[in-house]
């Protein structure tokens, strides 16, 4: 008998970097800018990657960005409005999820259809949840400055 394959469903790298930084951010600024090189060095993420990733969540005004000395990143609102669907949207894109071209052509046309409704179904689910949880409900409860 063999083992089931176990497939994972989570978010890309990109969006679980940006979901360490904002948590990072909401956890230890106080309001005040943190600089993208504080945040890689804290939570041991590549520094150019993460900057990538902090520049995409500023244009999607997730973030501000500081210039100078005292410059850094900060959330834009409150973490309690912030979603985790706005930040995976503003570095991912739209959530979508579809048959691959390969597989499309080994249903037949009313299973095809059935399972592209499965597909719909199952993102339009996801995006509710994920429009509802916050980055505050991903902070630490009694989280103190380092």
């Amino acid at each position: 008998m063999t083992t089931p394959a176990v497939h994972q469903l989570g978010f890309g790298k990109a969006a679980t970097y940006a979901m360490i930084a904002l948590i990072h951010i909401a956890e230890q600024s106080n309001g005040h800018p943190i600089q993208g090189r504080e945040i890689a060095s804290a939570r041991k993420l590549p520094f150019g990657y993460l900057l990538k990733i902090l520049q995409q969540l500023v244009r999607g005004q997730i973030l501000a960005s500081q210039v100078g000395r005292a410059g850094g990143f900060k959330l834009n609102r409150p973490a309690n409005e912030i979603s985790v669907l706005e930040v995976i949207e503003a570095v991912d894109g739209h959530l979508v999820a579809s048959t691959s071209a390969e597989d499309r052509t080994l249903f037949s046309p009313h299973a095809l259809g059935r399972m592209e409704t499965v597909y719909s179904m199952m993102v339009k689910t996801m995006r509710e949840f994920l429009g509802r949880v916050t980055i505050a409900e991903l902070t630490s409860a009694d989280s103190e400055p380092d």
